[in-house]
């Protein structure tokens, strides 16, 4: 096969590899992508992007699947990918933001709204209603559905 790469991608959208911690040994892991390498190679594949979900995502490391990926020749693509940890966040949420930001935040406070978690599914449609309005001015559309937005809430235990 020609050009391999791996990259870590922008949130959760893209699936792949699900392993079980048990799986997360070399002699099995090798197992597993010796598995995929053949079956790709069966199916004609000349390249392969694998895109590893970020680590905020993982329940256990991916170091090795990393690790395993480098030495079987993938080459690694870096790409931006931002969150805020909030539990590592002043609890006066402001003193973390620049000057021009807290003017912006103390506007929207004024003007009446909130900063705080979405509770339940109605709070989610209707963020994704404002939020699918704000790009239309960039005719662009939110990566995540609503129901993907609500079944992420579920796995992270949220709702």
């Amino acid at each position: 096969m020609g050009r391999k790469r791996f990259t870590h991608t922008k949130g959760s959208t893209y699936g792949g590899i699900v392993l079980e911690k048990e799986m997360l040994r070399v002699d099995k892991f090798r197992c597993i992508y010796d598995a995929f390498e053949t079956y790709l190679k069966q199916q004609g594949f000349q390249e392969c992007i694998l895109k590893l979900t970020m680590e905020l995502l993982c329940q256990y490391p991916q170091e090795l699947i990393k690790f395993y990926l480098s030495y079987a020749g993938y080459k690694e693509i870096k790409e931006l990918n931002v969150y805020i940890d909030y539990r590592k966040y002043n609890n006066d949420v402001l003193s973390n933001f620049s000057k021009m930001k807290k003017r912006n935040v103390r506007k929207c406070i004024e003007a009446g709204m909130q900063l705080r978690e979405l509770q339940s599914e109605k709070e989610i449609e209707r963020f994704h209603q404002v939020l699918s309005k704000n790009l239309r001015k960039y005719d662009t559309v939110p990566v995540h559905t609503v129901s993907e937005m609500i079944d992420l809430k579920r796995r992270l235990g949220k709702v």
